[in-house]
């Protein structure tokens, strides 16, 4: 399928991103060079690397997921809490329906997406200094119809291939919300249950069946993802640069009050035979996992060759 034809197919969801298809590469034609010698091609086989690669990416991906189990561990339902359930899924099911989150990729994230790959688009300048090795301001002297034109030559794709880059990506955003989020309506229902009691959901839910709740219901959710919303976080870069040096100070201020971590080889004889014990690891072996530390505490290395940063 040309890109073109791929960047007009209209976004879909039902049956999500079709499976990724590892195809071997077959090993590469030994070619005679120069001097009539063979020589074997060195290109790496992207479709064993991919397989390794995804592997690990299965094997680490429970311990990613787990990491929030961990963080958050809500205390569980009281009896009372547990027979709100049916009223504060019925709230629920008037602020966050069933495709809420394919209306919040359509109405908001995907003119952002379409947005951001637009401007790159149109911004083409950088692209063809790079592709070229040259600097940017190499190419002051030339107008935009003539970097398009650059643009034209060196990547005649490139606007089909951003085209198919957002489309992609929104596919896939778009199937992960749609497969987290009876998880989202639960947790939300278990919340809801929780913070408020029948008399304050009843209340709710008679003001959502207004037509004034209506609107209020189904926009609820969305309005945090607003281009307005959204636009107001830029003030959050000047906000965090106005607060940086207070935060400097204060960590240059914990790390005098607070004596660094000690490595094996700082602690005193007492204190290494209790924590050789404690592993169930000798002094000697321990001794020699030490890194080679320079005085301005950079990185140290072990014996054999790998790091352990500080």
């Amino acid at each position: 399928m040309a890109a073109q034809d791929y960047a007009d197919e209209p976004i879909t969801r039902d049956a999500g991103p079709a499976p990724l298809e590892v195809i071997p590469i077959p090993p590469s034609t030994p070619q005679d060079d120069e001097a009539g010698e063979v020589e074997e091609s060195e290109e790496p086989v992207f479709g064993d690397e991919l397989e390794e690669a995804m592997a690990e990416l299965g094997e680490e991906m429970p311990d990613f997921g787990s990491m929030f189990g961990d963080a958050f561990k809500p205390e569980p339902l009281t009896p009372e809490q547990e027979a709100r359930l049916p009223t504060a899924g019925r709230v629920v099911d008037r602020i966050f329906p069933n495709g809420t989150y394919a209306r919040m990729v359509d109405s908001t994230l995907a003119p952002m997406m379409e947005g951001l790959m637009g401007s790159e688009i149109g911004t083409p300048r950088g692209e063809v200094a790079c592709l070229l090795g040259m600097d940017e301001d190499d190419l002051d002297d030339l107008d935009d119809e003539q970097v398009a034109a650059a643009v034209g030559i060196l990547d005649p794709v490139n606007a089909e291939r951003a085209a198919a880059t957002t489309k992609m990506m929104l596919e896939m955003v778009s199937s992960l919300l749609d497969a987290i989020e009876p998880a989202y309506r639960t947790g939300l229902t278990r919340a809801y249950a929780k913070r408020f009691d029948e008399s304050e959901m009843d209340a709710m839910v008679a003001f959502f069946d207004t037509p004034a709740g209506q609107h209020y219901a189904a926009e609820s959710m969305l309005i945090y993802a607003d281009p307005e919303v959204m636009a107001a976080m830029n003030e959050m870069g000047p906000a965090m640069m106005a607060v940086m040096p207070d935060l400097i100070r204060g960590m240059g201020k914990i790390a005098e009050d607070f004596p660094e971590a000690r490595k094996f080889g700082e602690l005193n004889e007492a204190e290494r035979a209790r924590l050789s014990d404690l592993l169930g690891v000798g002094q000697a072996e321990l001794e020699s996992l030490q890194p080679d530390q320079d005085d301005d505490g950079d990185d140290g290395e072990y014996e054999d060759g790998s790091f352990l940063e500080s």
